[in-house]
């Protein structure tokens, strides 16, 4: 039988019970968070109506803003002007650029098939990157080298150890110590 010394024994007991303080106050803090969804789930139910109204209201006003400025642009943007300043605020048209879109049912592979088929491969791009996957794999199976790693531009960076903590709850309620 293998016996623990009491500084481990202490060191165990410091941890359950900093694990213990900690899942009482994540459940306090989960249960302030649920309290607050549920008050703010019950402000938007009260709201949704009177903001849903709203904002089709401000689209329909934006909407015939754009139409009235569009249909009466020479008299509301004299002399080739972008845009009109007002004390409440701003209207202004910009030059969109054209934009290229896919035909219904042309898909990127199919244009760039095309494209190259029709020798204009230099139009579609080629994307490469490293395989840090592989390479980790080459390095332990000794394929490849931490030298030959570094001569193409490339280090292994060992990093700490992650981490992690999981907070029984189901254990803290056993004790009596539901957390809210």
């Amino acid at each position: 039988m293998v016996t623990e010394s009491a500084e481990a024994l202490d060191a165990r007991n410091a941890v359950s019970d900093r694990l213990r303080r900690l899942a009482q106050a994540q459940g306090r803090l989960d249960g302030l968070n649920a309290e607050l969804e549920a008050e703010l789930q019950a402000v938007r139910r009260r709201r949704d109506g009177a903001i849903a109204r709203l904002q089709r209201r401000v689209d329909a006003m934006l909407s015939e803003l754009e139409a009235y400025c569009r249909a009466g642009r020479d008299a509301v943007l004299p002399e080739g002007r972008k845009s009109l300043v007002t004390a409440f605020g701003e209207v202004s048209f910009r030059k969109a650029e054209p934009s290229l879109v896919m035909e219904d049912g042309a898909g990127e592979e199919e244009v760039c098939a095309a494209l190259t088929a029709r020798d204009l491969g230099d139009l579609v791009r080629v994307h490469q990157s490293v395989d840090r996957r592989a390479l980790r794999k080459a390095l332990d199976d000794g394929r490849l080298s931490a030298r030959e790693l570094r001569r193409v531009g490339l280090e292994l960076v060992e990093k700490d150890d992650v981490f992690g903590c999981k907070i029984r709850r189901d254990a803290l309620v056993a004790v009596g110590g539901q957390g809210a």
